[in-house]
């Protein structure tokens, strides 16, 4: 997944790096934790292999609110008739080939994907990271009512 790091990268560095960094200390605090994919800087990955993905209006509410996430299109589809990525807070229908990577913000912008025809084939590659993750991870590796209390009593990190 190469192509999604140089995009990521290319198109929201600051961003990027930040998923880098809090990855990095996530990976050095539990050795036992691995990417999904070697050159990612997603947490966690879905893969959807049913033979016709089919994804309903939904927003991905417990991913980082200002992260992005993503969506890989694979199969079989004629992208002229069906398949789109539609957007419709954006007022978007986009024409999603197979081999075509979308970065969208997940848990802000509802999402989804038309239909596709008889004979053809639609799967899905997405990779993403929770927000739950990097508060756990801003949180020194423990629950929020333990980080909040130990600052409370003054203690400091």
């Amino acid at each position: 997944m190469t192509k999604c790091k140089g995009a990521f990268q290319n198109f929201a560095p600051q961003l990027y790096t930040f998923y880098k960094r809090k990855m990095a200390v996530l990976i050095e605090k539990d050795e036992t934790l691995k990417m999904p994919f070697l050159e990612s800087v997603f947490a966690c990955i879905a893969l959807n292999f049913s033979p016709k993905v089919v994804v309903v209006p939904h927003r991905d509410n417990l991913n980082l609110t200002y992260g992005w996430c993503a969506i890989t299109a694979l199969g079989d589809v004629e992208h002229t008739i069906g398949g789109h990525m539609v957007l419709p807070d954006l007022k978007l229908a986009i024409k999603f080939l197979a081999g075509s990577s979308i970065f969208i913000q997940s848990a802000i912008f509802t999402h989804y994907n038309l239909l596709i025809g008889l004979g053809e084939t639609r799967q899905s590659i997405t990779q993403f990271s929770a927000g739950g993750l990097f508060r756990w991870i801003s949180y020194r590796h423990q629950l929020e009512e333990k980080a909040t209390a130990k600052s409370v009593h003054g203690e400091t990190w």
